[in-house]
């Protein structure tokens, strides 16, 4: 832990320049930026899991929409800054719309 005390007569920022000084020169910053945002790598069984994931998903995708069965509109995220009354024109989504169709048969 970095510390700095005041000496005598000393600004402020005199003092907060010398803290960030000797903050930089440790290298805490450095390490603390560099370690923020790792991910830790996965192991070679999930990644591959979730390869053969995707590509069977992709496989049922491409088959679904062959047979005419496929919706897009349904993977679309919706706006969730509006309400339904007021969804923008000629948007056709409703939160309904997507249960109906996923109880409809066929």
């Amino acid at each position: 832990m970095i510390q700095v005390k005041r000496k005598e007569r000393e600004t402020a920022e005199s003092l907060i320049r010398r803290f960030s000084r000797r903050v930089q020169q440790s290298g805490v910053l450095r390490q603390v930026r560099k370690q923020r945002f790792h991910v830790e790598e996965q192991s070679r069984d999930k990644r591959r899991a979730e390869a053969l994931y995707k590509v069977k998903i992709r496989k049922e995708i491409n088959r679904l929409k062959k047979l005419g069965k496929f919706d897009e509109d349904a993977l679309r995220e919706p706006d969730t800054t509006e309400d339904d009354e007021n969804h923008a024109p000629g948007c056709s989504w409703r939160p309904h719309d997507t249960a109906m169709r996923a109880a409809a048969p066929g």
